[in-house]
C-alpha cells in the first residue's frame, strides 16, 4: 500500500523533478525513504540547512531545464522561504538574453 510520501514522490517525478534537496530528520524519513524506492529516479541531496537547500533548488531550476525541489518541515521552513524571490526571477535565455 502506498504511503502519504509515495504519493508525494509520484507527483514529484510526474512534475520531473530529478533532485531533492533537503536536511534528513524525523518528520522527513519517510519521504527520503520513498525516494530510496525509486531506484535512483529522484536524488535526495543533503544540505547544511533548509536555507541552504532553497537556494540548491532555485539555482538548479535557473540554470538547468530539469525541475528541482527543496524539501524542509517546520518551523525551518520559514528559512526555505528565502530564495522565494530567486525562484520568480526570468531565467536566461539560451539566446544570450534574459527571457521567461
Amino acid at each position: 500500500m502506498a504511503t502519504v510520501a509515495d504519493q508525494f514522490i509520484r507527483v514529484l517525478r510526474q512534475a520531473g523533478v530529478r533532485r531533492i534537496y533537503g536536511v534528513v530528520g524525523d518528520s522527513l524519513n519517510p519521504v527520503v525513504d520513498a525516494v530510496r524506492r525509486t531506484g535512483g529516479d529522484i536524488e535526495w541531496v543533503h544540505v547544511r540547512n533548509e536555507e541552504a537547500g532553497a537556494f540548491a533548488a532555485a539555482a538548479e531550476a535557473q540554470t538547468t531545464p530539469a525541475a528541482s525541489a527543496g524539501c524542509s518541515t517546520w518551523p525551518a521552513a520559514t528559512c526555505a522561504t528565502s530564495p522565494a524571490p530567486e525562484t520568480a526571477r526570468p531565467r536566461p535565455s539560451r539566446r544570450g538574453g534574459m527571457g521567461v
